[in-house]
C-alpha cells in the first residue's frame, strides 16, 4: 500500500542524510510526502515535512524549513496532537535562531510552553535544548544549564537525544569560561554520537539485508511457480499424448477384430 511505500522511501531517505547526502534524501522524503498526501495521510505527511524541515536546517536552509514547520504545526493543532505540536515547535525555536530573530524564538518558545503547561505534557528534549539556546542567547546561561541537565537526567543512557543535549551543554559551559568543562562534556557528546551512528549504521544493514532476503524468497517463489507451471504442462502433454496412444490403441484393435469379423463370415 501507499503507507508502506511511503515507509521505505522515507527510510531510503533516511539512509542519504545519514550518508550526508542531501539531494537524494530530499528526493525521497518528497516522494514518501506524495505518497502519503495521495492516501490523505495528514499526519504522517506532516512528519515527513518535519523530517525535510530538519534536513534543511542542518544545512542552514532556514527559509526552506520554516514554511515546511509551520505547515506541518497547523496540521498538528487541527488533529489536536499536542505532543507533536510541542516537536514542530522546537523545529521553529530552532529556525528562528537560524535566522537570528531570537525575538520569534522567545515567541514560539513561551507557546510551547504554555501548550505543555496546559495540558501537563512531558517536554521532549528537542524542545528542552531549543529552549536552553534561546536562554543561552538572551545570556541566561545558568538557567540553559539547569534545563540542559534536567533533560539529560531524564532520558536513558540509550537516547538518540542525549549527544544533542550534551552538545548544547558543552556550548553553554564554553559560553560561562568553563573551557576544560565544555571540552569534556563535547568529548562525551561524540563518543554518543559515535555509538548511536553505529547502532543506526547496524539497523540500515539489518534493514538492508532483510530487503535482499525478501526480494530473493520472491524471486525463489516466482521461480518455483514457473516450474511448477511447467511440469503440470508437461503432465497434461503426458497424459494427452498417453490418451491419444490409448485411442489409437483401442481404433486398431476395433479395425482388426472388425477384420477378423469379415473374414470369420
Amino acid at each position: 500500500g501507499g503507507e508502506v511505500q511511503a515507509a521505505v522511501l522515507n527510510n531510503i531517505g533516511d539512509v542519504y542524510r545519514d550518508l550526508g547526502d542531501r539531494e537524494k534524501a530530499e528526493r525521497y522524503y518528497r516522494d514518501a510526502l506524495a505518497a502519503l498526501e495521495k492516501r490523505g495521510e495528514t499526519k504522517g505527511a506532516a512528519h515527513v515535512r518535519e523530517t525535510l524541515a530538519e534536513l534543511a536546517l542542518d544545512y542552514g536552509d532556514a527559509r526552506t524549513a520554516r514554511p515546511l514547520l509551520e505547515d506541518a504545526l497547523r496540521t498538528y493543532r487541527a488533529a489536536d496532537k499536542r505532543t507533536f505540536m510541542l516537536r514542530a515547535y522546537a523545529g521553529l525555536i530552532r529556525t528562528a535562531l537560524q535566522e537570528g530573530d531570537t525575538a520569534a524564538a522567545q515567541r514560539w518558545s513561551a507557546d510551547a510552553f504554555a501548550v505543555a503547561d496546559a495540558h501537563h505534557l512531558p517536554l521532549p528534549a528537542s524542545l528542552q535544548r531549543e529552549a536552553a539556546r534561546v536562554d543561552r542567547a538572551l545570556g541566561r546561561l545558568d538557567a540553559a544549564e539547569t534545563r540542559l541537565r534536567q533533560a539529560l537526567a531524564a532520558l536513558p543512557e540509550s537516547d538518540a537525544d542525549r549527544a544533542s543535549l550534551l552538545e548544547a551543554l558543552a556550548e553553554t559551559q564554553d559560553a560561562q569560561g568553563r573551557h576544560a568543562a565544555a571540552f569534556a562534556t563535547l568529548r562525551e557528546a561524540h563518543a554518543q554520537a559515535e555509538r548511536l551512528s553505529q547502532a543506526r549504521h547496524d539497523r540500515q544493514l539489518d534493514w538492508l539485508r532483510t530487503r535482499f532476503e525478501t526480494a530473493e524468497r520472491d524471486r525463489t517463489i516466482a521461480a518455483l511457480e514457473t516450474e511448477n507451471r511447467l511440469r503440470r504442462a508437461e503432465v497434461r502433454q503426458r497424459t494427452l499424448l498417453l490418451w491419444l496412444t490409448l485411442a489409437v490403441a483401442v481404433s486398431v484393435a476395433l479395425l482388426i477384430w472388425t477384420g477378423l469379423q469379415r473374414r470369420r463370415q
